[in-house]
């Protein structure tokens, strides 16, 4: 897949969720375990765990332990995945989003923290209307590194944006990068050990790119 565009065709009410745990899978709470379904996982701002199935539309299949799905170009618009993902679109998120990856990987909304609610959506079903309520983002508060969440506006970065890093900060960024064979393993080690890491613009970038300081330490 390449691209965000869609074709035609648990219980939560609203507040702040970190998500930590997204697949493609099945669960017997969604239609009897038999259809392929988004589960995402988390925790509210009060440690309570979050969880949500959002249908992906037929014509799908998991790979990859469920980190993935193939099958098709793109998901049907009327989907709750789409809704879903349509949604965290519209919020600052869609920067990050777009740097990690597309909707077909599950992975790339790990991490991520949302204001999130329960709203009304509406599937067009040939000719007919049908309404339903999804858990839905409604704003993006940052990235999860250890308990701090950092911000993905650019505008918003520290006095230091722009700096260039060290000798020390590269090396230990190096060194991560060496100890992950996983690329988005690697990432999120480096937001957990290095905080601040946003704040170098060149290095942040090189950290971003799987082509990168992950791809030169191999």
């Amino acid at each position: 897949m390449s691209t965000w565009e869609t074709d035609a065709g648990g219980f939560f009410d609203e507040g702040e969720v970190t998500l930590t745990k997204a697949r493609f899978g099945f669960d017997s709470d969604y239609m009897d375990g038999d259809v392929l379904v988004f589960i995402l996982e988390g925790e509210d701002d009060e440690g309570a765990e979050f969880r949500s199935l959002y249908a992906i539309g037929n014509g799908w299949e998991s790979e990859d332990r469920g980190k993935k799905v193939v099958g098709l170009e793109k998901f049907r618009d009327n989907c709750n995945y789409a809704f879903f993902f349509n949604a965290a679109l519209k919020t600052d998120a869609k920067e990050i989003l777009v740097e990690r990856g597309y909707p077909d990987n599950a992975t790339i909304w790990e991490g991520l923290v949302f204001e999130m609610a329960n709203q009304k959506v509406t599937h067009k079903i040939g000719e007919k209307e049908v309404e339903s309520n999804v858990v839905l983002p409604t704003k993006f508060v940052g990235e999860a590194g250890g308990s701090k969440k950092k911000s993905a506006s650019k505008a918003k970065k520290t006095s230091n944006s722009g700096s260039k890093a060290s000798k020390a900060l590269v090396a230990k960024v190096r060194k991560l990068a060496k100890q992950h064979d996983d690329h988005d393993d690697f990432l999120a080690a480096v937001v957990e050990e290095v905080p601040d890491i946003e704040e170098y613009d060149d290095l942040w970038e090189s950290v971003l790119d799987e082509s990168g300081i992950w791809a030169e330490a191999r």
